[in-house]
């Protein structure tokens, strides 16, 4: 029996993590097996008492972190078409890990402390009060290095917010960082979707910001409804190293994308006076 963890940890009740010791106890009491093993694995660190989990019970049971899988299942029959693609899935997932260091790794490491100070530099407070003056609250964050991290490892970028009601419409700006092409994007957003707004808010919002020349849209439609809008201007970061000064380029591109939000938000505003333009601030 196997059991995996990607993004979780093991499921508890009441406060108990008592999954796999459930599992155990089904597989000791199943019949016809010469021998039983329980298989634990997961992507991060999750330690267990696994004498305290075979206890009293006929089974064997081991625990793997996802990148010892990948090397066991690099060494059997690669003809098998289920192998390849576990195999193709842990890559794209990142759960192939080497635990080795490479000269990229070595280079990004020694920059990290830097980075952080340019991206705090660039996102500073006349940046945040001009996404403010978009007329909604900005999401207030306290620019942190361990926040950072955080953030990356989750979400695959840093920004900053200005919104109203539950996350349901508002802008962005920030640092798109985790993509497949290693490419770091500057990139300012606003988005809408149905949780609050309704179907003929998001329609509206689809028609003013449509207006945007050189923004990119990205909908997540139903059948004659639009779930989810969104509108973006981004930019990579290799493209500002031909300015002088790098943090000012990239502050440019912010606010010049900030005033044509303006615009639009606007226009947009004076259409839907009845949404709660000054409120929604949780942080």
């Amino acid at each position: 029996m196997i059991e995996s963890k990607i993004g979780s940890t093991e499921g508890a009740v009441k406060g108990q993590k008592t999954q796999l010791t459930k599992y155990a106890e089904l597989l000791d009491k199943m019949e016809g097996a010469s021998s039983k093993t329980l298989l634990y694995i997961t992507r991060n660190f999750d330690p267990k008492d696994l004498d305290k989990i075979r206890s009293g019970k006929n089974i064997c049971v081991k625990q793997l972190r996802w990148h010892d899988f990948y090397n066991f299942l690099q060494t059997v029959n690669k003809k098998d078409t289920s192998i390849e693609e576990v195999l193709a899935f842990m890559e794209e997932e990142g759960m192939a890990g080497t635990n080795n260091f490479s000269m990229t790794d070595l280079m990004a490491l020694s920059g990290m402390q830097r980075a952080l100070e340019i991206l705090d530099t660039s996102i500073d407070e006349e940046i945040r009060g001009e996404l403010s003056n978009l007329g909604l609250p900005v999401k207030k964050r306290k620019f942190d290095g361990r926040d950072f991290v955080q953030q990356i490892r989750s979400d695959g970028g840093y920004w900053i917010f200005a919104y109203i009601g539950n996350w349901s419409l508002g802008c962005y700006l920030g640092y798109q960082i985790g993509l497949p092409d290693s490419n770091p994007r500057a990139e300012v957003g606003f988005w809408a979707d149905s949780e609050q707004f309704g179907q003929d808010v998001l329609a509206a919002a689809a028609r003013q910001f449509g207006k945007l020349d050189g923004w990119q849209r990205r909908d997540l439609d139903e059948p004659g409804k639009i779930a989810e809008y969104e509108i973006r201007r981004d930019k990579s970061l290799a493209s500002f190293l031909q300015a002088r000064n790098h943090v000012a380029a990239v502050k440019d591109f912010f606010l010049e994308s900030i005033n044509q939000l303006k615009v639009e938000l606007g226009s947009f505003k004076k259409e839907h006076p009845d949404l709660p333009w000054g409120g929604g601030n949780d942080g």
